[in-house]
């Protein structure tokens, strides 16, 4: 046997064992979606999460942050 075919076995090997093992499985499966939603996430969420309106005209305030009570 030559070392490509000891590291093929050795990597059949390694496979199977980790297929056995339920957890390792899926914190893999999780360490992937994460992964995997961090290069998407331009993409999911295309604005910018740093951006805070200036012009507040028109939007909602609530009557305990001073705002004139409705009539």
């Amino acid at each position: 046997m030559n070392n490509i075919q000891i590291m093929e076995e050795e990597r059949g090997k390694l496979w199977r064992t980790f297929k056995k093992n339920k957890t390792a499985l899926v914190g893999t499966v999780i360490i992937i979606i994460v992964i995997a939603v961090a290069i998407l996430a331009p993409w999911i969420s295309p604005h910018d999460p740093l951006w805070v309106p200036t012009n507040m005209e028109g939007m909602y305030c609530p009557a305990f942050c001073g705002a004139p009570a409705f009539r």
